[in-house]
């Protein structure tokens, strides 16, 4: 699927098109390209504050990865002030974290544009903009 498809498809699973949607969608993909996609085997764990809209993050993790909540292979923890997300390959590990300058940003751009266009604006950007990451 095509990353455009892919992001037609999470905007329409989730319910709209918002940027914590969109990071999810993006670390995942991350995640798919440094240790591989495999929704059967792969575990992931997703640390974030228990609130929409960081939840939103957690739909695009599901649809990048197919790791869902369904299978039992995300588990989500509550945490205070992060986005992290820890993955869990056969081969390899690896931790994505979002930059904290990025949260900011994002939760004051709802005050000022559409969250649609905030959407697009991280689509758009590179990885090494939005998180760091590290492999286990």
């Amino acid at each position: 699927m095509r990353k455009e498809e892919l992001l037609d498809f999470a905007s329409y699973l989730h319910g709209h098109l918002g940027p914590f949607l969109v990071l999810g969608l993006k670390a995942g993909l991350l995640a798919n390209k440094l240790i591989g996609r495999d929704p059967m085997g792969n575990l992931v764990r997703v640390y974030l504050p228990m609130r929409r809209p960081y939840t939103c993050f957690l739909d695009g993790v599901q649809v990048a990865t197919g790791c869902t909540l369904g299978k039992l292979n995300i588990k989500v923890f509550e945490a205070t002030n992060e986005i992290r997300m820890e993955i869990c390959g056969s081969k390899a590990s690896l931790v994505i974290e979002v930059k904290k300058e990025i949260l900011k940003e994002i939760l004051e751009s709802f005050k000022s544009i559409p969250m649609e266009e905030e959407a697009l604006k991280i689509w758009n950007r590179e990885d090494s903009c939005l998180f760091t990451w590290k492999m286990l």
